[in-house]
């Protein structure tokens, strides 16, 4: 038996490759009216890179070439300065070390005023060896008032926190300034006594 010939069909082109949705993409970019793309925008980026951290091609995006180009130089200075990661695994990670940042500023915010309260009770004694006339043999310095409110309340603090104009060279009462947060000081009562 003979086989028939199959007809060629008279249906175009599209029609023979079926609906696969091969239909050119609109750029979003375009259609948003954003002119450049600006590499601080990661969130954005971020619709244009892979999961594994890849580019993605203009056929999966939709952008146009000029935003392609522009999205392209954005991702890699974002990554140059680590606001995007190079690495696939290295995503999850950065996004959970930027959250833990975030949440550790708001502890630490909120902690401040506890802190703060607590020094403006605070009354440090630091006792140094001094002449008969009260002058001190050597001077108290912001490194020894962070070394006595640590040994006293339990707080660290920085040596640059600590506000004096000069070291103190005198026996005396001071009131000491301390940042404890951005924005948030306290006063520190400090008695500077003869070491005997």
């Amino acid at each position: 038996m003979a086989k028939a010939k199959r007809q060629p069909s008279t249906s175009s082109k599209r029609d023979r490759r079926g609906d696969r949705g091969n239909r050119r993409k609109s750029c979003s970019l375009c259609q948003n009216k954003i002119d450049s793309v600006d590499y601080k925008d990661v969130e954005t980026l971020r619709r244009f890179v892979s999961e594994r951290g890849k580019l993605r091609g203009r056929r999966v995006t939709g952008a146009c070439r000029r935003h392609n180009t522009q999205i392209s130089r954005a991702v890699k200075r974002a990554r140059e300065i680590a606001l995007l990661p190079y690495v696939a695994e290295r995503y999850e990670q950065a996004r959970r070390l930027m959250e833990e940042a975030e949440q550790a500023a708001i502890e630490r915010a909120e902690k401040a005023g506890d802190i703060a309260a607590l020094l403006n009770k605070t009354v440090l004694t630091i006792s140094e060896p001094a002449g008969p006339e009260g002058q001190l043999f050597g001077s108290v310095t912001p490194k020894e008032i962070v070394a006595a409110i640590k040994d006293a309340r339990g707080v660290r603090l920085d040596r640059k926190d600590v506000h004096i104009e000069e070291p103190i060279r005198r026996v005396g009462t001071y009131s000491i300034t301390v940042d404890v947060h951005d924005g948030v000081t306290a006063e520190v009562k400090t008695i500077i006594v003869a070491a005997e």
